[in-house]
């Protein structure tokens, strides 16, 4: 094993959602050698991260050395602390487009996803494109209102609709004294033909702070929000 894999699972430790990316053809021929392939590679990434929450429980240097059995390759992204493996099959183990979670392990059908920082932060797939505030990390850090998050919101299935909402804000316990205050925003991975695209937003607030997650999965007709880290 690669000792940097290694320091790649110690720097890991916090948090990993591991993503299996499958891009679907017509099934023509079943092949159990596919099968195979991928049953390798879910086993190997369901041994890594195992070893990633026993190393959590010991603190920091913690460090194993495994041997993962799997043909291809797993792409560590830091950025979004997460393994990935890309797998194309002519043979449809889940539906098209769609996503299985079992504990840490995500299985994302499709990759028609692109992220891109322009005068907003924009995600985009073939159904939706969501736009955010664009606000660089800066020190001191630059003011945020969480009400205007979300700029636009436009459905691309039918009839191109757009929405602008009016209030995006995000508010800890009732506490509207945390839907504004300092921070940044920032698109965790940009590029295109991706499973997922998450937009982070960081606010510090008088009473809390927190970190906000955007994510639209690939075929998804909606986002994915989350508040993590409440301090």
């Amino acid at each position: 094993m690669n000792p940097l894999f290694g320091i790649l699972i110690v720097v890991m430790i916090v948090f990993i959602a591991i993503a299996l990316v499958l891009s679907f053809s017509t099934p023509l021929v079943e092949s159990s050698q596919e099968t195979i392939t991928f049953k390798d590679a879910e086993s190997a990434m369901k041994n890594l991260n195992s070893l990633i929450l026993e190393m959590s429980k010991e603190g920091t240097g913690a460090t194993r050395t495994t041997r993962l059995n799997f043909q291809g390759a797993m792409n560590v992204i830091p950025e979004e602390d997460a393994v990935q493996y890309e797998f194309s099959t002519t043979f449809p183990f889940i539906d098209s487009f769609s996503r299985i979670l079992e504990g840490n392990l995500m299985i994302i059908s499709g990759n028609d996803v692109s992220c891109s920082s322009q005068t907003n932060l924009v995600m985009e797939n073939n159904y939706l494109r969501g736009e955010f505030q664009n606000i660089p990390k800066a020190t001191p850090h630059s003011s945020i209102n969480t009400q205007n998050n979300i700029k636009l919101l436009k459905e691309k299935s039918f009839n191109n609709t757009e929405i602008i909402p009016v209030n995006s804000s995000i508010i800890i316990d009732q506490d509207l004294t945390t839907s504004s205050g300092t921070g940044y925003s920032e698109i965790l991975k940009e590029g295109t033909s991706l499973p997922s695209c998450i937009v982070h937003f960081f606010v510090n607030t008088t009473n809390a702070d927190y970190d906000a997650y955007y994510t639209l999965y690939a075929g998804a007709d909606f986002l994915v929000m989350e508040v993590r880290n409440v301090r």
